[in-house]
């Protein structure tokens, strides 16, 4: 099955997510050996801390999981300048979500929307929203 969506809100791809047992091991391996920077980190609601890491304008999500037996992909994510927009634009397509649209402010000051999509042969995949806050 072929679904064509003409987005006006220009998707780009964002990042890939890596689910990870030992963050400071895989960190320490794509900053050293493949010179990757951090760009962002926090700790889940569960206590499990997530970093972004960047080179050029490539990031790898990394999401610490001590409980996983081993690493492994978990998303695709795309970047959108209206995630509302994009997200309408899918669902009429009849793509399935996996979540609501969330929300949270991360430590560069930015507020961050997101919600997962289920795409083609069960991978899940990722609509981002990045702004910057507002100075109040």
């Amino acid at each position: 099955m072929s679904i064509k969506i003409t987005m006006q809100n220009n998707i780009k791809i964002h990042h890939i997510a890596l689910s990870v047992k030992n963050i400071n091991n895989v960190t320490k391996y794509f900053s050293e050996f493949l010179k990757f920077r951090t760009i962002s980190t926090f700790k889940t609601r569960k206590g499990n801390q997530v970093m972004y890491l960047k080179k050029n304008n490539f990031v790898i999500e990394l999401m610490e999981n001590k409980k996983t037996k081993k690493n492994k992909f978990k998303h695709i994510a795309f970047t959108t300048d209206n995630i509302m927009e994009a997200a309408r634009q899918f669902k009429k397509k009849g793509l399935k979500f996996l979540s609501e649209i969330h929300s949270f402010k991360d430590d560069n000051n930015r507020i961050i929307k997101f919600c997962f999509l289920k795409g083609p042969e069960d991978f899940i995949l990722e609509l981002v929203q990045i702004s910057k806050c507002n100075k109040n």
